[in-house]
């Protein structure tokens, strides 16, 4: 697995990252390690499909991924 920060826009609360946790948390081959205002760090399984589901589900929810970024 791979360690990766996505950067999130529309993020402005302790409540809107616990969504974002909530929402990571249940994708499958996704490890949440840290989510903050605007900030993610999470490990996961290469995939370009991956990313699809993921920026799918936090848009889902009312935010924006700007970057993902593997570390």
């Amino acid at each position: 697995m791979k360690k990766m920060i996505i950067t999130l826009k529309g993020m402005t609360c302790n409540h809107c990252v616990m969504n974002v946790k909530n929402v990571l948390s249940g994708i499958e081959n996704v490890k949440v390690l840290n989510v903050e205002i605007n900030k993610a760090t999470i490990e996961v399984e290469k995939s370009e499909k991956l990313l699809d589901n993921i920026k799918q589900k936090i848009k889902m929810i009312g935010y924006e991924v700007v970057s993902a970024d593997l570390i």
